[in-house]
């Protein structure tokens, strides 16, 4: 068992640097909005939701013309009448520029978790709680702004596709627009 705890603290920060040595991870904010709105009465003027991701992204390939990652994006809607979260994998490219601006294209796919917090009738509130899961597929589009070479600002537009009447919304889309940073190593 000592051996095998000693193999483990050598071999492990090999492997992170390895591993690590491509690796993003980014922290972004934003408003999203929901154009047709069917909760009844809406909320008034303004509707929408705040939103943050946090995502994860490893370059596993890079071509001469741009870089592929592998993206692991966790996006979190939280809205007037409950919240969404969305976990979407999926593979972003990367253009090199060989400028600070390094614009991409993402697309992922997985699942949205809708929870219905409340709503009401006849103006009186009545708590109702429903959670449901439901395909999600996702794609945009962004730009890092290399600030340092470990740190970036980060722009994005990115739209998630679902059964519709899912989240507040009466069609398929619930776009988001995120600003924020990244990490790179």
């Amino acid at each position: 068992m000592r051996h095998l705890l000693s193999l483990i603290v050598v071999v492990s920060p090999a492997f992170a640097q390895g591993f690590l040595q491509n690796t993003d991870v980014s922290a972004m904010f934003g408003p999203a909005t929901e154009p047709n709105v069917v909760i009844s009465p809406p909320p008034g003027p303004g509707y929408g939701a705040l939103v943050n991701q946090l995502s994860f992204g490893y370059q596993f390939l890079t071509l001469p013309n741009g870089s592929l990652l592998l993206e692991i994006p966790q996006t979190y809607v939280l809205q007037f009448a409950g919240n969404i979260t969305f976990v979407t994998p999926g593979v972003r490219f990367k253009l090199p520029t060989a400028t600070r601006f390094s614009p991409y294209a993402a697309l992922g796919g997985g699942f949205g978790h809708f929870q219905t917090v409340a709503s009401k009738v006849n103006g009186v509130l009545t708590t109702t709680s429903a959670n449901t899961y439901r395909p999600a597929l996702d794609f945009g589009g962004g730009v890092d702004f290399r600030v340092a070479r470990w740190f970036s600002l980060r722009g994005e537009i990115r739209d998630f596709v679902t059964p519709h009447d899912l989240g507040g919304a009466a069609g398929h889309n619930h776009p988001v627009f995120l600003l924020g940073f990244a990490f790179h190593s």
